[in-house]
């Protein structure tokens, strides 16, 4: 435990929020478990060399068209409604 947390005290300064966690997507609460198989599969793909560049951003594209996109705006939205 005491090197959990030596390390945690270590990394702790590089951490980055995830601002959409306390916000709601209706699409993504929808179609989340779809949409998160598209860029885990395309981040696996990539990095294994099974697609290249050109390939990465089709699927991509294809998880923009299958509700990425919805789900950005959403997100955008209820960003924009908590900061006022």
């Amino acid at each position: 435990m005491k090197l959990y947390k030596q390390k945690y005290e270590e990394m702790v300064k590089f951490l980055v929020p995830n601002v959409t966690d306390p916000l709601i997507s209706q699409t993504y609460t929808e179609k989340g478990s779809e949409l998160d198989k598209i860029t885990k599969d395309a981040r696996v793909k990539y990095i294994m060399g099974q697609i290249d560049e050109a390939g990465f951003k089709k699927l991509i594209g294809d998880w923009q068209a299958k509700g990425g996109d919805q789900i950005i705006k959403e997100y955008t939205d209820e960003y924009s409604k908590a900061k006022k």
